[in-house]
């Protein structure tokens, strides 16, 4: 039976539910949820969004099955997100498929529908498996009204979808980084076609390493009459020249600012000198401090060069990430360039490089001449106990060299059997050296199986002066009797 409201144009309908959100919209009980989807939804002015890859399911299910109620829609275990516009007319489409077969199927699927979404300004297809045939075709669709177009990531696509861009006569923003990674064409075949719509004036194309071998290449496309042009990951910039830097300076400084911010790590001494004698600012902190955390030590070199005040600038708490990262090759760089805060490092990180069994860096924090012994006494029986129990053997060498032994002596008797049990033998001969006093409440039973799987802890416990080695014998020949008899048995049983 039909209502007042069904009679109502859709032009109506459509400025209605302007004033509302599209949960809003898709929720409403004024017409079935197929209209709205496939009639109502791709035309409605400028907003098109998809926020979960279960929403963009339906629609292509309603596509492809046309009906009056919304199919099932099976949960995955695989996250993936899908958003397919936003308030200002976008199409954003990034997921991660189950499977890139069904992926390529639901985009082309979804594809076949655009000719509905009238009024789309922008879309965002990135990582979707695309071809030249769907861009193609949204170029051809949306070449008057298409502002920003980014289809990033989707590494089929060749070289030819320039071309198509170029109908775009209205676009103001492109985005085709780290795509053309499958062809196998000439290299020089990008710059031949490098041309883009007149009225661009962003343009994204970073990753392109492959296509773009050498700087010379790289200075063709700052002469593109684009007011930004972003460029991450073009080429080796390890091979970059004085001469390259002179160029770079006269033909685009926000090149040279992009590429000092970004990939300074990756510069020679020359280079980087003479980019900071240029630009005279330091490279971006944050990128300093991840890149000594990941453990660049010629991050430390770089900045020495230019005279970087290390000392006020890299704050304690990068220096405890790099320790707790294990990379004390850092630690030895930032020693041999003066760092004078080590100081400030806390009781608790000095406990879990004992934890740890970061013995190496223990060896490059005990060469720095200007460390407070304070620092050293704040090592607990708890980490020491621990580093006995996980057969850390170069760490208790360490500790009774700083001549923390009578906190050995002070850890429990269940964890040097617990490492005896192991099979440890080195943190044994470390706690012999060590002058332990618990030597001889060692479990004879642990003692004895420990010797029977490993023979070398008997001369270990012998070189300690242990007094249970004949209770320990005994013990080892009631154990293989057990054995032996235990064989017998099963040998037969077998029979």
């Amino acid at each position: 039976m039909s209502t007042t409201a069904d009679l109502l144009p859709d032009e109506i309908w459509l400025h209605i539910f302007m004033f509302l959100t599209e949960k809003e919209c898709y929720e409403s009980i004024c017409f079935t949820k197929k209209h709205w989807i496939l009639n109502l939804y791709p035309i409605r002015k400028e907003v098109l969004s998809f926020n979960y890859y279960s929403e963009l399911n339906r629609y292509i299910q309603f596509v492809l099955i046309p009906s009056s109620s919304p199919p099932t829609i099976k949960k995955k275990n695989v996250t993936s997100t899908v958003t397919l516009g936003t308030s200002s007319g976008s199409v954003i489409a990034s997921t991660i498929a189950p499977q890139i077969e069904e992926k390529k199927l639901k985009i082309q699927i979804l594809f076949d529908s655009l000719d509905k979404f009238n009024n789309l300004k922008s879309i965002y297809l990135i990582n979707c498996g695309l071809n030249d045939s769907i861009v193609e075709k949204i170029c051809l669709t949306f070449k008057k009204n298409l502002k920003i177009l980014n289809i990033s990531k989707n590494k089929n696509l060749s070289h030819s979808v320039l071309k198509n861009i170029m109908l775009c006569e209205n676009l103001k923003e492109l985005n085709i980084s780290y795509n053309f990674q499958n062809i196998k064409k000439d290299k020089n075949e990008l710059f031949e076609l490098l041309k883009f719509p007149p009225n661009l004036e962003i343009l994204n194309i970073s990753g392109l390493l492959n296509e773009i071998p050498t700087f010379e290449e790289y200075f063709k496309l700052l002469k593109i009459n684009i007011k930004t042009i972003i460029a991450y990951h073009l080429t080796n910039i390890s091979l970059l020249t004085i001469e390259n830097i002179q160029q770079l300076i006269l033909e685009s400084m926000s090149s040279l600012i992009e590429l000092y911010n970004h990939c300074f790590i990756y510069l020679k001494t020359n280079a980087f000198q003479m980019i900071y004698n240029e630009l005279r600012f330091y490279p971006d902190n944050d990128l300093i401090y991840k890149s000594i955390e990941n453990g660049h030590s010629r991050v430390l070199d770089l900045l020495n060069s230019i005279q970087y005040p290390i000392n006020e600038l890299l704050p304690i708490e990068i220096i405890e990430n790099i320790i707790r990262n294990k990379h004390y090759n850092v630690i030895s760089k930032l020693r041999m360039y003066n760092y004078s805060r080590f100081n400030e490092l806390s009781n608790e990180i000095m406990n879990e490089i004992i934890r740890n069994g970061d013995d190496e860096t223990i060896v490059e924090l005990r060469r720095i001449s200007y460390l407070n012994r304070s620092l050293w006494d704040s090592i607990n029986i708890e980490s020491i106990s621990e580093a006995i129990r996980n057969g850390y053997k170069g760490v208790i060498d360490h500790i009774r060299m700083l001549n923390l032994i009578d906190k050995i002596n002070q850890v429990d008797i269940k964890h040097v059997n617990y490492a005896i049990e192991k099979g440890y033998t080195g943190v044994i001969k470390q706690l012999v050296h060590s002058n332990y006093q618990k030597i001889n409440d060692i479990d004879p039973t642990i003692a004895a199986e420990a010797i029977i799987k490993n023979s070398s802890i008997e001369q270990s416990l012998r070189n300690a002066n242990y007094k249970k080695l004949d209770k320990v014998k005994l013990i080892m020949n009631d154990l293989l009797k057990n054995n032996n008899k235990q064989q017998m048995k099963q040998m037969k049983k077998r029979k």
